[in-house]
């Protein structure tokens, strides 16, 4: 049998076609209590317990308890108020349940209000008795040490060809049948198979089987070809439909649409309403994968079938859907539950016994303090950390922690690579200036629980800007913060900041990310926020709520509290020096770079020098052809001009000429009065006040008279 399983198991992975019911990850023990689970509520207490028992008297004899949760590795006993949920996040190693122990399972006897489904996740749980929703099969018998379902004693023929049933439903496929089984016998005993059939085969080989897997298979009264046109000439040898254990009803359902159904046949195969809903419901009671199932008028009959998609647990309004255009359409429909009554209840919980809290050290159950830090930088490059006081939650957490904070004051030596990270989480929808601050305390403790355990780090790893263990930092939310700068909003929103240590060694930076940066992370933050200030005005719409998370790699001031101005040693100046080597670096090259451009600049500057000298030297020669001396003075016209090197010597020399010439030489056009001297640029001398001109060789140093 397990063969035949395994051999369909493999045959659909093939295919793509089937998946399984998941085997559920809370172990129901003894009826009651539920391993790998927890009852989580806002105003949770906590205290300590060596057993799971002890942990429940103590709920019973708190008022306002109507659950716990108890931990074994450390004793923490946890009692939860009436608005608590079941979840199991965030629970690996946890045993919760209620106050007082029912009867029988609670999975296999509660009934949901009218409010299921609801809006969310949350509310959806609190329409059940216990909140919590039972997950699929949670009422069939199980194996728990191999991880599998039972098969149930009792099978039920629903549909059968001898009767009529055309029996030619798609979606089987073709087993290998085992020795000594027919194909009905072997799907009778398993678990994932509702309808079989057999084919006739070339003689002598017996009949091929076919079968179902997790699925209630389609189309089960007509077939068509694959360019759809009808196939009457398929008729299998013998065909069934049987249904395993019994169906509870958990809910009538008509006037609504549910999302992601599978079409198994239309509305045009029976004639009478009646028969066609009756049909429809037997494909779904036969197949243990399917809980929900809808008849439509106007579209046959749709069920949940796993093979085609599964819809999730719990199920809300999204796809719920009273008041689509479709709902209008549905007859009749069901949400059931599937049992095999005559397995018994027993057949459903493990026996396995539940551990007691060993104690290994010596605790004392301490109150929540605040921890002061005085932090500095020493020569080995270590932060050292002052501890004043502790931050504690009780015994459990203390003997969780260690020795990690001390009542006494202490110095803890922490190197900074054990800073593993920083981050945040944004969950918008929320103002901050309407949390009460008494709750903004309790909110930032519950947050950093949930990043404890969601990273696997101790509470104690977990600190706010100031340090201070087991806390988050809880801030108005604003644009540009740099942990989350990729986030914008223009609704109120809070962030919470928080800053990782790693002191073991044990997680990297890849694995928290990937755990806080999780979808369920964050939901799990979202949902926290949702209860915890469910009673007051800092959330006006529950269901706006969204949260972000996000973390970055550390960096050395990370380390250090807000507001805390670093200490270092000289043994911490290195990367100042390399900063001013750096500066001087950057100098030198920008030196260089204006020495060559300032060299190309004068040579520039030389040469257009040169040119002016040449036309001064030509208006000088034109000036002085009646002197005698002038043939002396300068080169004849048609001379090349002098070399640049030459330039500075000529330059002073005609210079010296100017100067006697100007005072030998008679001016008669030189206006008589109306003069006046006055410094320029270029050779310096006179302007003329009628021309505005400069004469280019009186040498302003004279000093003439008017008409001298």
């Amino acid at each position: 049998m397990a063969e035949l399983l395994l051999l369909a198991t493999f045959i659909h992975g093939v295919y793509g076609q089937a998946s399984v019911v998941a085997f559920p990850q809370a172990v129901l023990i003894d009826g009651c209590y539920w391993k790998d689970a927890r009852y989580y509520s806002p105003s949770t207490n906590e205290t300590q317990t060596s057993t799971i028992y002890d942990c429940q008297k103590e709920c019973v004899g708190t008022p306002g308890c109507a659950y716990f949760g108890f931990w074994p590795s450390t004793g923490s006993c946890y009692l939860a108020a009436e608005d608590a949920t079941f979840t199991t996040y965030l629970a690996e190693g946890g045993y919760t349940g209620p106050a007082v122990c029912p009867n029988t399972p609670s999975v296999c006897t509660e009934i949901p209000s009218p409010a299921y489904p609801a809006l969310n996740t949350l509310k959806s749980k609190l329409a059940w008795p216990a909140h919590m929703v039972p997950s699929k099969l949670s009422c069939w018998p199980k194996d728990y040490i191999g991880k599998k379902y039972k098969a149930c004693p009792t099978v039920t023929v629903l549909e059968d060809t001898k009767n009529g049933w055309p029996g030619k439903c798609h979606g089987l496929l073709e087993v290998e049948v085992p020795y000594k089984e027919t194909c009905e016998s072997s799907c009778s005993k398993q678990v994932a198979c509702s309808v079989w059939q057999e084919v006739e085969n070339t003689y002598p080989l017996p009949p091929r089987c076919f079968q179902t897997f997790w699925s209630s298979g389609y189309d089960c009264y007509t077939r068509n070809f694959a360019n759809g046109s009808l196939d009457t000439t398929f008729k299998p040898m013998r065909s069934q439909r049987i249904m395993k254990g019994e169906v509870r009803v958990l809910k009538k359902l008509s006037f609504v649409d549910i999302e992601d159904l599978r079409n198994v046949f239309d509305e045009n195969y029976f004639a009478e309403p009646k028969e066609a809903v009756k049909a429809c419901q037997m494909a779904c009671y036969s197949d243990l994968g399917c809980q929900w199932w809808v008849y439509s008028r106007t579209e046959g009959c749709f069920l949940e079938d796993i093979s085609y998609k599964a819809l999730p647990v719990p199920l809300t309004s999204e796809h719920y859907k009273p008041f689509s255009v479709k709902a209008a359409d549905i007859l009749e429909g069901e949400y059931i539950q599937h049992q095999c009554k005559e397995a018994g209840y027993a057949a459903i919980s493990s026996t396995q016994k539940i551990p007691e809290y060993s104690e290994t050290t010596t605790t004392t159950t301490t109150t929540s303090t605040t921890t002061a830090f005085a932090i500095e930088f020493s020569t080995t490059g270590i932060f050292v950390f002052h501890h004043d006081a502790v931050a504690g939650a009780g015994a459990g957490a203390a003997a969780a922690a260690g020795a990690a904070l001390d009542v006494n004051k202490r110095e803890q030596q922490v190197h900074p690579t054990e800073l593993l990270a920083a981050g945040g989480v944004v969950v918008e929808g929320v103002d901050l200036n309407l949390i009460p601050v008494d709750l903004r305390t309790k909110l930032s403790e519950r947050l950093a629980l949930i990043i404890s355990a969601s990273t696997g780090l101790s509470k104690y790893d977990v600190l706010d800007l100031n340090n201070e263990a087991g806390k988050v930092s809880i801030q108005s939310w604003q644009p540009g913060w740099t942990v989350v700068r990729r986030l914008q909003t223009t609704h109120p929103a809070i962030k919470a900041v928080y800053k990782l240590m790693n002191p073991d060694g044990k997680e990297t930076f890849t694995s928290v990310q990937n755990e806080l940066l999780d979808q369920s992370f964050n939901s799990e933050v979202q949902n926290t926020c949702a209860m915890m200030l469910a009673n007051t005005a800092a959330i006006p719409d529950a269901r706006s709520l969204t949260a972000t998370g996000t973390l970055r790699e550390p960096e050395p001031n990370d380390l250090l509290p807000a507001g805390a101005e670093k200490v270092r040693s000289h043994g911490g100046n290195m990367q100042l020096w390399l900063w001013v080597l750096g500066a001087v670096l950057v100098a030198m090259i920008l030196g260089i770079i204006y020495w060559l451009f300032a060299g190309n600049a004068a040579r520039n500057q030389q040469v257009s020098f040169s040119r002016k000298s040449e036309n001064k030297q030509v208006q000088f020669q034109k000036f002085s052809q009646d002197d005698d001396e002038a043939p002396m003075l300068v080169k004849k016209q048609g001379v090349a001009s002098p070399k640049r090197g030459s330039i500075p010597e000529a330059e002073a020399r005609a210079l010296q000429e100017a100067s006697r010439l100007s005072q030998e030489v008679a001016l008669p056009y030189m206006p008589q009065d109306n003069m006046s001297g006055g410094m320029s640029g270029g050779y310096g001398g006179y302007t003329l006040a009628a021309t505005g001109q400069r004469h280019p060789f009186i040498d302003s140093s004279l000093d003439c008279e008017p008409g001298a």
